[in-house]
């Protein structure tokens, strides 16, 4: 099975090399602004694939024992946004990535 990361890196790496094969005098500015683009943009997925792993990290996590993962990230919760959610497990899932982020 393919992973998303797997996907990520072929892609970047695919457009480097083409970028650098066309590099020339004439448009080397041009270049490098995509290569420092592509870049920028192969960062990105990387960090959105992280986060992702680590919020189903965190739900399995959640399943098994949803106390060991509420820990530090303790926050105060109001009835209507339980009533809003549904549920608490996605307000403790996204608290605790956001307490893991800062």
């Amino acid at each position: 099975m393919y992973s998303k990361l797997n996907t990520t890196m072929e892609h970047f790496e695919t457009v480097d090399e083409a970028l650098r094969k066309n590099r020339s005098s004439d448009n080397n500015a041009i270049v490098v602004h995509a290569i420092t683009r592509n870049c920028e943009l192969a960062f990105q997925l990387l960090y959105t694939h992280l986060n992702e792993f680590m919020k189903s990290i965190l739900k399995e996590m959640f399943v098994k024992r949803p106390l060991r993962i509420v820990g530090d990230s303790q926050s105060a919760l109001r009835f209507f946004q339980i009533v809003e959610l549904g549920s608490y497990e996605p307000f403790v899932i996204t608290c605790s990535i956001k307490y893991l982020e800062n």
